[in-house]
């Protein structure tokens, strides 16, 4: 039996230093997939008031999933791209930022993504909360797909070379699941769902 740590249940705290007053709380297990865990972590002021939630998501990165030449060999594609999707000091976001990654101190190939937390959890959840009685209202709809539209917009150019025009797929799971949903504005500036 080995003794390396599991990746995917690792619980330690944000290396993100806090006010010597202020402390990471955990919250729960998010659940996961076949790319990782994702955990809940909650930043506490002195007040014992909840100042921001963080996902960390723990994965176990293949040597497949790292760029292997170029002036990003090693890295890993997946934070290379979401990171790219969201310009430094953009008003607009289209899709999930990765807010840092890091590895995992005493594994082979664990790292653990930041990402803020969607607290309206992923659309599949919205869905399955609304029956035919209770169904989503169509504006809502329209506006979900509108900032899909945009998602794929650009996922698509980003990372297009420069004078070419062929498509770039970055993403092959789109699905409820794997869309998340925030409060009002949690994407941007422009991202206020109407009413």
């Amino acid at each position: 039996m080995s003794d390396a740590p599991d990746t995917r249940e690792d619980k330690t705290p944000p290396a993100v230093r806090l006010p010597p007053t202020h402390t990471w709380t955990y919250v729960r297990n998010l659940g996961g997939g076949g790319e990782g865990t994702a955990h809940l972590w909650a930043h506490i002021d002195d007040a014992q008031k909840v100042v921001r939630r963080v996902v960390i998501r723990n994965t176990d990165v293949q040597p497949n999933q790292r760029f292997k030449t170029g002036p990003h060999k090693g890295e890993w594609i997946e934070v290379y791209i979401q990171q790219g999707l969201v310009p430094s000091g953009s008003t607009k976001a289209y899709t999930v930022p990765v807010l840092a990654a890091a590895a995992i101190p005493g594994t082979a190939q664990g790292w653990r993504t930041y990402m803020d937390y969607f607290s309206k959890g992923d659309f599949h959840k919205v869905i399955e909360e609304h029956t035919d009685r209770r169904p989503l209202p169509e504006p809502f709809l329209w506006f979900t797909f509108e900032r899909l539209a945009k998602a794929f917009v650009a996922m698509d150019t980003a990372f297009r070379e420069p004078g070419k025009d062929e498509p770039v797929v970055i993403h092959n799971d789109i699905e409820p699941a794997n869309i998340f949903m925030g409060e009002p504005g949690s994407l941007g500036r422009d991202a206020d769902y109407v009413s």
